[in-house]
């Protein structure tokens, strides 16, 4: 099984890069106040990501343009948090990728004025968010000395925290209530059990009109891929069951999830053999820099091969 977080990744986009799914979603997410004067039918998804390779993995992100009520550009910036647990510098890291947008705005753009930024973080973990939505709650002697608070930046952020609780059963749209029960598909599991959880999925599937069928594969392989216990044959059963007319589909799928193992292996035994390389380079007397330009693995990770020879 892939790495968990990359699977919430590649499904969390997979819906959200659709402009409708993604205004949809906003709907349920965004205060009031702000549906009001943003004209949410106008969103374009942006091709940017601002987060680092080094915490890809527990995070991802989108950034959406879209048009204010009488016409001046807002943009919308999702941070989607995969971690099991929260950040206590969540609002810095924020801060962070609002600067980048800005900045490449600057750059490419060549504007005088900056586009608002609306910051937002989705977040699916086990672990309650405890933490407050304003900037300015990470600065000490905010309290005491208030005057401090006019030099120092602040904003705030919009928080979606999906948890078991969160209600979902009263929401219009059949395609984001399926969206929001999968993500939260292994605690519910747990709660209600495989065969009511899966009844009711494959229901809410069945009734989904026909332009977003697209999105029986994205929630198969997510299902797969994040519930040990989980196999293809399962699926089938209520496939057969319930949606005859994507049997086809079904078996698609198996396919594709049995080229994604042989590639997977392949993968992993290129890396493997890599790995032996350096080990073998170590053992020669080689130098940790020298084989790390030979082979392409990190010094990093050459250090920990050296380690497990000592």
């Amino acid at each position: 099984m892939r790495e968990i977080n990359n699977i919430h990744d590649k499904y969390f986009k997979e819906f959200m890069e659709n402009p409708d799914m993604a205004r949809k979603l906003l709907e349920v997410i965004l205060p009031q106040e702000l549906k009001e004067i943003i004209e949410l039918s106008h969103l374009i998804p942006q091709k940017d990501s601002f987060i680092s390779k080094d915490l890809k993995e527990a995070y991802s992100d989108l950034l959406f343009k879209s048009k204010l009520r009488e016409g001046e550009e807002v943009y919308i910036y999702f941070l989607i948090e995969h971690k099991s647990y929260f950040y206590e510098y969540t609002s810095l890291q924020l801060l962070k990728y609002m600067l980048n947008i800005w900045e490449r705005e600057i750059d490419k753009e060549n504007q005088k004025k900056l586009t608002p930024v609306i910051p937002v973080v989705f977040y699916h973990g086990e672990e309650k968010w405890r933490i407050p939505s304003e900037f300015r709650s990470l600065i000490k002697g905010i309290e005491k000395y208030p005057v401090l608070g006019k030099y120092i930046p602040d904003f705030r952020h919009i928080l979606f925290e999906l948890k078991p609780e969160t209600d979902i059963e009263n929401l219009k749209e059949l395609a984001i209530k399926l969206f929001l029960r999968t993500l939260l598909l292994r605690r519910k599991v747990e709660e209600e059990g495989f065969e009511i959880f899966f009844e009711r999925v494959f229901w809410e599937i069945k009734e989904l009109p026909d332009e977003q069928g697209y999105l029986f594969a994205a929630i198969m392989f997510y299902i797969i891929e994040t519930v040990e216990g989980v196999d293809i044959t399962a699926l089938k059963e209520y496939t057969n069951r319930i949606l005859p007319e994507r049997g086809s589909d079904i078996v698609t799928i198996a396919e594709k999830l049995r080229e994604e193992g042989r590639k997977e292996g392949m993968e992993k035994g290129i890396e493997r053999g890599i790995e032996k390389t350096a080990i073998n380079a170590l053992k020669k007397g080689f130098d940790v820099k020298t084989i790390a330009e030979l082979t392409g693995l990190p010094i990093e990770k050459i250090g920990e091969l050296k380690k497990q020879l000592n």
